[in-house]
């Protein structure tokens, strides 16, 4: 009598396994897809944040460089009358800058540069504000002579969400 040893699987441990799998497969599906959206929100939230980091230090950079007149020392170079969405200016030098706000676009401009195409700083702006204060810090400048201080806030918006950050310029004393 000749015993056959059989190498393999039978069919109803292929089924049992295929359906072992498939429930496995089924059970973890919803977890690694909210890993992924949390780690994609994650990613969007990071860069909207950076984006907003970016363009506030670049204001204050600018911001900083406002020159004073002059012809008076006692007045910056700030167009006039003072917008609370936009800003235009004089460098230290020389250079006339522009800063815009025409959701979802956060411009800068250079009057030097030839086609005078803007230098975007993000394009998911949602707000940008501007304040101009005295020298106490608290009430509101009405003209270039009287600024101290430029506060702003931008406003970015990515997935519904709102990020926003406050800065405070003072402006150099020196002429």
């Amino acid at each position: 009598m000749t015993y056959r040893t059989h190498k393999g699987f039978t069919l109803l441990e292929m089924i049992v396994t295929i359906t072992t799998l498939a429930l496995l497969g089924m059970l973890l599906t919803p977890y690694l897809t909210l890993s992924v959206r949390a780690y994609n929100d994650n990613a969007a939230t990071l860069g909207v944040v950076g984006e907003l980091r970016y363009a506030s230090e670049r204001i204050v950079r600018e911001l900083r460089e406002i020159r004073r007149k002059p012809s008076s020392v006692s007045e910056y170079d700030i167009a006039t009358p003072l917008s609370t969405t936009n800003i235009k200016f004089l460098r230290n030098d020389g250079e006339t800058v522009t800063i815009e706000a025409s959701p979802p676009q956060l411009n800068l401009r250079y009057q030097s540069v030839s086609s005078n195409d803007p230098f975007p700083l993000s394009a998911s702006l949602q707000g940008l504000t501007f304040n101009y204060l005295q020298n106490d810090g608290i009430a509101t400048a009405v003209g270039s002579d009287d600024v101290a201080y430029i506060e702003f806030e931008i406003q970015l918006v990515s997935n519904g969400q709102t990020y926003s950050q406050r800065s405070r310029v003072a402006l150099r004393a020196q002429p």
